[in-house]
């Protein structure tokens, strides 16, 4: 009985653990995040590598590397008022990404679930 009840009290544990994590994050599917970028208020950001951004990007993207030395300088040059939507291969990067730009006053951050790869299976375009 103290087994069963020891391993509900983990499940549950790391159920709200992760549902905490996760609500921190606004994640979109493709149609909204597309829709979104209709909104003239956002900045797009791209966070894989200057070599990824390179091999074909969602337009008007500006590419910060996350894995960049200045990676933090240069969200800091970023109107903390914009909407951010940030994407990066497959959401990984980004949803660090996004935790970072919430932890750094950004309130309205958007995360691309499934980063471009969704975005290209999905259809769409990319530069």
């Amino acid at each position: 009985m103290k087994t069963k009840l020891k391993i509900f009290s983990i499940t549950f544990l790391m159920a709200a653990f992760m549902v905490a994590c996760n609500t921190s994050n606004n994640v979109l599917d493709v149609a909204q995040f597309e829709q979104k970028l209709t909104d003239p208020n956002v900045v797009l950001i791209d966070v894989r590598t200057p070599q990824e951004f390179a091999e074909g990007h969602i337009e008007g993207a500006l590419n910060i590397d996350f894995y960049g030395d200045n990676f933090e300088r240069e969200i800091h040059a970023i109107n903390q008022s914009k909407t951010i939507l940030v994407y990066c291969k497959s959401g990984n990067r980004s949803g660090k990404a996004a935790s970072i730009l919430a932890k750094n006053n950004f309130k309205n951050v958007y995360d691309l679930s499934g980063g471009i790869s969704g975005w290209i299976a999905s259809g769409k375009p990319i530069q």
